[in-house]
Protein backbone atom coordinates (compact mmCIF):
# COMPACT_ATOMS: atom_id res chain seq x y z
CA UNK A 1 0.00 0.00 0.00
CA UNK A 2 1.06 3.25 -0.94
CA UNK A 3 -0.02 6.00 1.28
CA UNK A 4 0.45 9.54 0.15
CA UNK A 5 0.95 12.11 2.76
CA UNK A 6 1.63 15.53 2.27
CA UNK A 7 4.57 17.05 2.32
CA UNK A 8 4.09 19.58 4.79
CA UNK A 9 2.86 16.87 7.45
CA UNK A 10 5.88 14.51 6.80
CA UNK A 11 8.50 17.21 7.76
CA UNK A 12 6.35 17.92 11.33
CA UNK A 13 5.55 14.16 12.06
CA UNK A 14 6.86 11.87 14.61
CA UNK A 15 9.00 8.66 13.94
CA UNK A 16 9.01 4.87 14.38
CA UNK A 17 10.67 5.17 17.48
CA UNK A 18 8.79 7.91 18.92
CA UNK A 19 6.04 6.50 18.34
CA UNK A 20 6.40 3.29 19.86
CA UNK A 21 7.18 5.41 23.12
CA UNK A 22 4.42 6.83 23.19
CA UNK A 23 2.40 3.39 22.61
CA UNK A 24 4.51 2.56 25.45
CA UNK A 25 3.84 5.24 27.72
CA UNK A 26 0.05 4.80 27.26
CA UNK A 27 -0.09 1.24 27.81
CA UNK A 28 2.54 0.45 30.75
CA UNK A 29 2.87 1.70 33.90
CA UNK A 30 -1.00 1.20 35.73
CA UNK A 31 -1.57 -1.68 34.02
CA UNK A 32 2.06 -3.59 34.98
CA UNK A 33 0.95 -2.57 38.25
CA UNK A 34 -2.14 -4.46 38.38
CA UNK A 35 -0.93 -7.63 36.75
CA UNK A 36 0.30 -9.73 39.71
CA UNK A 37 -3.18 -9.28 41.46
CA UNK A 38 -4.55 -10.68 38.16
CA UNK A 39 -2.66 -13.51 37.67
CA UNK A 40 -3.37 -14.39 41.56
CA UNK A 41 -7.66 -13.35 40.45
CA UNK A 42 -6.74 -16.18 37.43
CA UNK A 43 -4.09 -18.53 38.94
CA UNK A 44 -1.27 -20.04 36.40
CA UNK A 45 -3.63 -19.71 33.56
CA UNK A 46 -3.31 -15.86 33.87
CA UNK A 47 -0.03 -16.05 32.84
CA UNK A 48 -1.10 -17.75 29.66
CA UNK A 49 -4.09 -15.27 29.51
CA UNK A 50 -1.38 -12.13 29.44
CA UNK A 51 0.73 -14.02 26.50
CA UNK A 52 -2.47 -14.68 24.27
CA UNK A 53 -3.83 -11.27 25.28
CA UNK A 54 -0.51 -9.63 23.55
CA UNK A 55 -0.36 -11.72 20.64
CA UNK A 56 -4.02 -10.50 20.19
CA UNK A 57 -3.79 -6.85 20.82
CA UNK A 58 -0.44 -6.43 18.94
CA UNK A 59 -2.44 -8.06 15.83
CA UNK A 60 -5.55 -5.42 16.06
CA UNK A 61 -3.38 -2.93 17.02
CA UNK A 62 -1.51 -4.03 13.58
CA UNK A 63 -4.84 -4.07 11.55
CA UNK A 64 -6.35 -1.00 13.08
CA UNK A 65 -2.97 0.96 11.51
CA UNK A 66 -4.08 -0.82 8.25
CA UNK A 67 -7.29 0.42 8.28
CA UNK A 68 -5.73 4.33 8.95
CA UNK A 69 -3.49 3.49 5.85
CA UNK A 70 -6.38 2.37 3.88
CA UNK A 71 -8.43 5.82 4.54
CA UNK A 72 -5.21 7.60 3.92
CA UNK A 73 -4.39 5.92 0.30
CA UNK A 74 -8.40 5.98 -0.94
CA UNK A 75 -9.77 9.09 0.20
CA UNK A 76 -7.19 12.41 0.20
CA UNK A 77 -9.40 14.29 2.64
CA UNK A 78 -8.11 12.41 5.08
CA UNK A 79 -4.57 13.05 4.75
CA UNK A 80 -5.22 16.60 5.99
CA UNK A 81 -5.10 16.81 9.96
CA UNK A 82 -7.96 15.27 11.51
CA UNK A 83 -8.96 15.41 15.25
CA UNK A 84 -11.11 11.88 15.29
CA UNK A 85 -9.45 9.41 13.24
CA UNK A 86 -10.60 6.12 15.12
CA UNK A 87 -13.96 7.42 14.32
CA UNK A 88 -13.34 8.47 11.17
CA UNK A 89 -12.34 4.44 10.54
CA UNK A 90 -15.67 3.57 12.13
CA UNK A 91 -17.63 6.31 9.73
CA UNK A 92 -16.05 4.93 6.18
CA UNK A 93 -16.63 1.06 7.50
CA UNK A 94 -20.24 1.14 8.67
CA UNK A 95 -21.43 4.62 8.51
CA UNK A 96 -22.61 7.38 10.88
CA UNK A 97 -23.51 4.59 13.33
CA UNK A 98 -20.06 3.85 13.33
CA UNK A 99 -18.53 7.16 14.00
CA UNK A 100 -20.98 7.45 17.14
CA UNK A 101 -20.32 3.74 18.49
CA UNK A 102 -16.36 4.44 18.41
CA UNK A 103 -16.40 7.84 19.37
CA UNK A 104 -18.74 7.17 22.54
CA UNK A 105 -16.06 4.01 23.53
CA UNK A 106 -12.83 5.90 22.90
CA UNK A 107 -14.06 9.00 24.80
CA UNK A 108 -14.93 6.87 27.59
CA UNK A 109 -12.20 4.48 27.66
CA UNK A 110 -9.40 7.96 27.58
CA UNK A 111 -11.63 9.82 30.34
CA UNK A 112 -11.76 6.42 32.35
CA UNK A 113 -7.95 5.71 32.06
CA UNK A 114 -7.06 9.63 32.89
CA UNK A 115 -9.24 8.36 36.00
CA UNK A 116 -7.00 5.54 36.91
CA UNK A 117 -4.01 7.78 35.98
CA UNK A 118 -5.12 10.64 38.67
CA UNK A 119 -5.76 7.62 41.36
CA UNK A 120 -2.66 6.10 40.87
CA UNK A 121 -0.43 9.01 40.89
CA UNK A 122 -2.42 10.30 43.76
CA UNK A 123 -2.06 7.08 45.72
CA UNK A 124 1.64 7.09 45.75
CA UNK A 125 2.09 10.48 46.64
CA UNK A 126 0.11 9.50 49.85
CA UNK A 127 2.49 6.34 50.38
CA UNK A 128 5.50 8.65 49.93
CA UNK A 129 5.08 11.91 51.64
CA UNK A 130 3.90 11.04 55.16
CA UNK A 131 1.90 14.44 56.29
CA UNK A 132 -2.05 14.39 57.76
CA UNK A 133 -2.28 18.17 56.53
CA UNK A 134 -3.31 17.12 52.53
CA UNK A 135 -5.88 14.82 52.13
CA UNK A 136 -6.48 11.89 49.32
CA UNK A 137 -9.07 14.61 47.88
CA UNK A 138 -5.79 17.42 48.00
CA UNK A 139 -3.63 15.74 46.32
CA UNK A 140 -5.86 14.69 43.28
CA UNK A 141 -6.63 18.46 42.91
CA UNK A 142 -2.19 18.97 43.26
CA UNK A 143 -2.13 16.31 40.54
CA UNK A 144 -4.51 17.85 38.46
CA UNK A 145 -3.19 21.45 39.13
CA UNK A 146 0.40 19.34 37.49
CA UNK A 147 -1.46 17.94 34.66
CA UNK A 148 -3.16 21.44 33.56
CA UNK A 149 -0.83 23.19 31.71
CA UNK A 150 0.67 20.17 29.82
CA UNK A 151 -2.50 19.60 28.71
CA UNK A 152 -2.59 22.47 26.62
CA UNK A 153 0.22 21.15 23.81
CA UNK A 154 -1.73 20.59 20.63
CA UNK A 155 -0.98 16.65 19.52
CA UNK A 156 0.94 14.15 20.07
CA UNK A 157 4.05 16.02 17.59
CA UNK A 158 3.64 18.92 19.75
CA UNK A 159 4.86 16.93 22.94
CA UNK A 160 6.86 14.45 21.63
CA UNK A 161 9.25 14.80 24.48
CA UNK A 162 6.27 13.70 27.16
CA UNK A 163 6.07 10.69 25.65
CA UNK A 164 9.23 9.98 25.81
CA UNK A 165 9.84 10.85 29.11
CA UNK A 166 6.87 8.59 30.21
CA UNK A 167 8.11 5.58 28.64
CA UNK A 168 11.45 5.64 30.31
CA UNK A 169 9.94 6.27 33.98
CA UNK A 170 7.96 3.29 33.38
CA UNK A 171 10.99 1.06 31.84
CA UNK A 172 13.13 2.49 34.88
CA UNK A 173 10.49 1.81 37.88
CA UNK A 174 9.44 -1.84 36.61
CA UNK A 175 13.17 -2.68 36.56
CA UNK A 176 13.54 -1.07 40.13
CA UNK A 177 10.40 -2.80 40.59
CA UNK A 178 11.31 -6.24 39.49
CA UNK A 179 14.65 -6.20 41.43
CA UNK A 180 13.13 -5.38 44.94
CA UNK A 181 10.90 -8.62 44.43
CA UNK A 182 13.77 -10.53 43.51
CA UNK A 183 15.62 -8.71 46.67
CA UNK A 184 12.12 -10.39 48.85
CA UNK A 185 11.81 -13.35 47.12
CA UNK A 186 12.16 -16.47 49.32
CA UNK A 187 14.35 -19.40 48.32
CA UNK A 188 12.96 -21.71 45.08
CA UNK A 189 12.02 -24.81 47.19
CA UNK A 190 9.89 -22.26 49.07
CA UNK A 191 7.63 -20.55 46.51
CA UNK A 192 5.77 -23.66 46.19
CA UNK A 193 4.06 -22.80 50.01
CA UNK A 194 2.95 -19.71 49.13
CA UNK A 195 -0.67 -19.59 49.47
CA UNK A 196 -2.30 -19.18 45.98
CA UNK A 197 -5.99 -17.76 45.82
CA UNK A 198 -9.00 -20.12 44.46
CA UNK A 199 -9.91 -19.08 41.17
CA UNK A 200 -13.84 -18.16 40.63
CA UNK A 201 -16.07 -17.10 37.53
CA UNK A 202 -16.05 -13.86 38.80
CA UNK A 203 -12.45 -13.81 40.00
CA UNK A 204 -10.96 -14.94 36.58
CA UNK A 205 -13.11 -12.42 34.54
CA UNK A 206 -12.47 -9.42 36.89
CA UNK A 207 -8.49 -10.77 36.18
CA UNK A 208 -9.24 -10.99 32.26
CA UNK A 209 -10.52 -7.15 32.70
CA UNK A 210 -7.14 -6.22 34.47
CA UNK A 211 -5.41 -7.93 31.89
CA UNK A 212 -7.32 -6.58 28.43
CA UNK A 213 -6.85 -3.20 30.51
CA UNK A 214 -2.71 -3.46 30.22
CA UNK A 215 -3.28 -3.58 26.73
CA UNK A 216 -6.00 -1.65 25.82
CA UNK A 217 -3.91 1.68 23.93
CA UNK A 218 -6.07 1.39 21.04
CA UNK A 219 -8.05 4.46 21.75
CA UNK A 220 -5.27 6.70 20.78
CA UNK A 221 -2.88 4.50 18.41
CA UNK A 222 -4.86 6.22 15.45
CA UNK A 223 -4.29 9.42 16.75
CA UNK A 224 -0.43 8.95 17.20
CA UNK A 225 -0.23 7.33 13.93
CA UNK A 226 -1.75 10.35 11.79
CA UNK A 227 1.03 12.17 13.35
CA UNK A 228 3.85 9.86 12.42
CA UNK A 229 6.07 11.33 9.07
CA UNK A 230 5.57 7.86 7.69
CA UNK A 231 2.17 5.96 8.97
CA UNK A 232 2.64 2.94 6.88
CA UNK A 233 5.11 2.19 9.41
CA UNK A 234 2.99 1.98 11.99
CA UNK A 235 3.35 -1.58 12.34
CA UNK A 236 6.94 -1.03 12.76
CA UNK A 237 6.32 1.18 16.08
CA UNK A 238 3.72 -2.31 16.73
CA UNK A 239 6.19 -4.45 17.38
CA UNK A 240 8.69 -2.58 18.88
CA UNK A 241 6.41 -1.52 21.70
CA UNK A 242 4.25 -4.39 21.96
CA UNK A 243 7.76 -6.19 22.95
CA UNK A 244 9.31 -3.62 25.07
CA UNK A 245 5.44 -4.16 27.19
CA UNK A 246 6.21 -7.67 27.40
CA UNK A 247 9.36 -7.45 28.51
CA UNK A 248 8.49 -5.82 31.28
CA UNK A 249 4.48 -7.04 32.30
CA UNK A 250 5.73 -10.20 32.62
CA UNK A 251 8.86 -10.42 34.73
CA UNK A 252 6.77 -8.57 37.35
CA UNK A 253 3.34 -10.34 36.81
CA UNK A 254 5.11 -13.75 37.51
CA UNK A 255 7.53 -12.76 40.53
CA UNK A 256 4.35 -10.97 42.39
CA UNK A 257 2.31 -13.51 41.93
CA UNK A 258 4.72 -16.22 42.92
CA UNK A 259 6.15 -14.05 45.81
CA UNK A 260 2.85 -12.83 47.38
CA UNK A 261 -0.22 -15.34 45.85
CA UNK A 262 -3.30 -14.27 47.73
CA UNK A 263 -1.32 -12.10 50.30
CA UNK A 264 -1.68 -9.47 46.88
CA UNK A 265 -4.20 -7.91 48.79
CA UNK A 266 -4.14 -4.55 46.47
CA UNK A 267 -4.56 -4.37 43.12
CA UNK A 268 -1.02 -2.30 42.74
CA UNK A 269 2.32 -4.28 43.09
CA UNK A 270 3.60 -0.93 44.87
CA UNK A 271 1.04 -0.64 47.60
CA UNK A 272 1.18 -4.40 48.23
CA UNK A 273 5.50 -3.99 48.70
CA UNK A 274 4.73 -1.47 50.91
CA UNK A 275 2.21 -2.83 53.04
CA UNK A 276 4.27 -6.08 53.61
CA UNK A 277 7.23 -3.76 54.86
CA UNK A 278 9.54 -5.33 52.39
CA UNK A 279 10.01 -2.00 50.59
CA UNK A 280 13.16 0.35 50.79
CA UNK A 281 14.89 3.28 48.81
CA UNK A 282 14.28 1.72 45.42
CA UNK A 283 10.55 1.13 45.73
CA UNK A 284 10.41 4.59 46.93
CA UNK A 285 12.33 5.73 43.16
CA UNK A 286 9.83 3.59 41.53
CA UNK A 287 6.78 5.37 42.71
CA UNK A 288 8.25 8.24 41.93
CA UNK A 289 9.02 7.35 38.47
CA UNK A 290 5.58 5.83 38.17
CA UNK A 291 3.79 8.86 39.77
CA UNK A 292 5.49 10.87 36.80
CA UNK A 293 4.31 8.11 34.26
CA UNK A 294 0.96 8.65 35.46
CA UNK A 295 0.89 12.47 35.12
CA UNK A 296 2.53 12.11 31.86
CA UNK A 297 0.48 9.20 30.32
CA UNK A 298 -2.61 11.49 31.81
CA UNK A 299 -1.35 14.21 28.76
CA UNK A 300 -1.40 11.15 26.17
CA UNK A 301 -4.21 9.64 26.91
CA UNK A 302 -6.31 12.76 26.55
CA UNK A 303 -5.30 14.32 24.02
CA UNK A 304 -7.68 12.53 21.52
CA UNK A 305 -10.56 13.41 23.91
CA UNK A 306 -9.51 16.93 23.67
CA UNK A 307 -9.12 17.26 19.86
CA UNK A 308 -12.47 15.27 19.70
CA UNK A 309 -13.88 18.12 21.66
CA UNK A 310 -12.35 21.20 19.96
CA UNK A 311 -13.69 20.03 16.70
CA UNK A 312 -17.13 20.05 18.69
CA UNK A 313 -16.86 23.24 19.59
CA UNK A 314 -15.08 24.62 15.87
CA UNK A 315 -11.99 25.77 18.17
CA UNK A 316 -9.11 26.79 15.97
CA UNK A 317 -6.63 24.08 15.57
CA UNK A 318 -3.54 26.16 17.21
CA UNK A 319 -2.83 27.30 20.86
CA UNK A 320 -5.64 29.85 21.90
CA UNK A 321 -7.56 30.75 24.41
CA UNK A 322 -10.95 28.45 23.78
CA UNK A 323 -8.45 25.59 24.06
CA UNK A 324 -6.85 26.78 27.33
CA UNK A 325 -10.67 26.99 28.42
CA UNK A 326 -12.14 23.58 27.30
CA UNK A 327 -8.88 21.29 28.36
CA UNK A 328 -8.81 22.68 31.31
CA UNK A 329 -12.60 22.10 32.39
CA UNK A 330 -11.94 18.50 30.91
CA UNK A 331 -9.33 17.91 33.13
CA UNK A 332 -11.43 19.07 36.19
CA UNK A 333 -14.33 16.94 34.77
CA UNK A 334 -11.83 13.83 35.53
CA UNK A 335 -10.92 15.15 38.52
CA UNK A 336 -14.76 15.21 39.64
CA UNK A 337 -14.70 11.74 38.88
CA UNK A 338 -11.59 10.57 40.30
CA UNK A 339 -12.92 11.89 43.56
CA UNK A 340 -16.42 10.18 43.37
CA UNK A 341 -14.60 6.61 42.52
CA UNK A 342 -11.57 6.12 44.01
CA UNK A 343 -10.90 3.11 43.44
CA UNK A 344 -8.02 1.82 41.04
CA UNK A 345 -8.36 -1.45 40.71
CA UNK A 346 -12.15 -1.82 40.06
CA UNK A 347 -12.34 1.35 37.54
CA UNK A 348 -9.00 -0.41 36.08
CA UNK A 349 -11.28 -3.76 35.33
CA UNK A 350 -14.25 -2.33 34.37
CA UNK A 351 -12.88 -0.23 31.25
CA UNK A 352 -10.62 -3.05 30.52
CA UNK A 353 -13.84 -5.53 30.27
CA UNK A 354 -16.06 -2.74 28.36
CA UNK A 355 -14.97 -0.25 25.96
CA UNK A 356 -11.28 -1.20 26.16
CA UNK A 357 -12.43 -4.61 24.98
CA UNK A 358 -14.42 -3.07 22.06
CA UNK A 359 -11.65 -1.05 20.76
CA UNK A 360 -9.21 -3.69 21.30
CA UNK A 361 -10.57 -6.62 19.90
CA UNK A 362 -13.82 -6.16 18.04
CA UNK A 363 -13.86 -3.04 16.30
CA UNK A 364 -10.74 -3.37 14.66
CA UNK A 365 -11.34 -6.88 13.28
CA UNK A 366 -14.78 -5.58 11.83
CA UNK A 367 -13.88 -2.36 10.80
CA UNK A 368 -10.82 -4.21 8.74
CA UNK A 369 -13.12 -7.04 7.44
CA UNK A 370 -14.99 -4.56 5.57
CA UNK A 371 -12.64 -1.87 4.74
CA UNK A 372 -10.09 -4.24 3.14
CA UNK A 373 -12.84 -5.56 0.59
CA UNK A 374 -14.96 -2.20 0.65
CA UNK A 375 -12.17 0.33 0.13
CA UNK A 376 -8.74 -1.87 -0.94
CA UNK A 377 -10.74 -4.00 -2.63
CA UNK A 378 -8.48 -6.85 -2.00
CA UNK A 379 -9.63 -10.54 -0.91
CA UNK A 380 -9.48 -12.09 2.21
CA UNK A 381 -8.25 -15.55 3.11
CA UNK A 382 -10.48 -17.86 4.82
CA UNK A 383 -7.19 -17.97 7.49
CA UNK A 384 -7.55 -14.32 7.66
CA UNK A 385 -11.29 -14.47 8.04
CA UNK A 386 -11.43 -16.48 10.60
CA UNK A 387 -9.00 -15.47 13.06
CA UNK A 388 -10.91 -12.00 12.62
CA UNK A 389 -14.11 -13.22 13.24
CA UNK A 390 -13.07 -15.45 16.25
CA UNK A 391 -11.25 -12.37 17.79
CA UNK A 392 -14.57 -10.42 17.94
CA UNK A 393 -16.35 -13.49 19.69
CA UNK A 394 -13.85 -13.44 22.10
CA UNK A 395 -14.22 -9.44 22.63
CA UNK A 396 -17.95 -9.82 22.51
CA UNK A 397 -17.93 -12.83 25.10
CA UNK A 398 -15.17 -12.02 26.96
CA UNK A 399 -16.38 -8.02 27.58
CA UNK A 400 -19.14 -9.17 28.64
CA UNK A 401 -18.52 -12.05 31.40
CA UNK A 402 -15.43 -9.28 32.55
CA UNK A 403 -17.90 -5.91 33.16
CA UNK A 404 -19.97 -8.04 34.67
CA UNK A 405 -17.16 -9.38 37.67
CA UNK A 406 -15.92 -5.73 37.75
CA UNK A 407 -19.93 -4.50 38.61
CA UNK A 408 -19.51 -7.20 41.02
CA UNK A 409 -16.31 -6.20 42.60
CA UNK A 410 -16.96 -2.53 42.57
CA UNK A 411 -20.58 -3.95 44.24
CA UNK A 412 -18.33 -5.56 47.11
CA UNK A 413 -15.80 -2.16 47.81
CA UNK A 414 -18.22 -0.23 48.24
CA UNK A 415 -20.54 -2.23 50.29
CA UNK A 416 -20.79 -1.57 53.84
CA UNK A 417 -18.25 -3.27 55.77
Amino acid sequence: MNVIVPPTEIAKGIGVATTAFFIVAEMAGSGVLALPKAVVESGYTGIGLIVVASIMSAYTGKILGDCWNILLDKLPQYREHNRYPYPSIGYEAIGPAGRYLVSICVNLTLFGVGVVFLILASNNLISLIDTHNISYAGWLAICAAFVTPLMWFGTPKDFWFIGILSAACTITAVILIFINLMLIAPAPQDLASVPQAPVTFTSFFFAFGAILFAYGGHAAFPTVQHDMREPSKFKQSILISYTTVNCLYLPIAIAGFLIFGRNAETADILLTLKKSGRGGAILAIAEVLITLHALFGFIIVQNPLAQEIENIFKVPNKFCWQRVVLRTIQVGAVLGLAEAVPKFGAVLSLIGGSTVTALTFIFPSLFYLILKKKLARKPISLVEYTINIELIAIGFLGGIASTYSAIIGIGKAFAPK
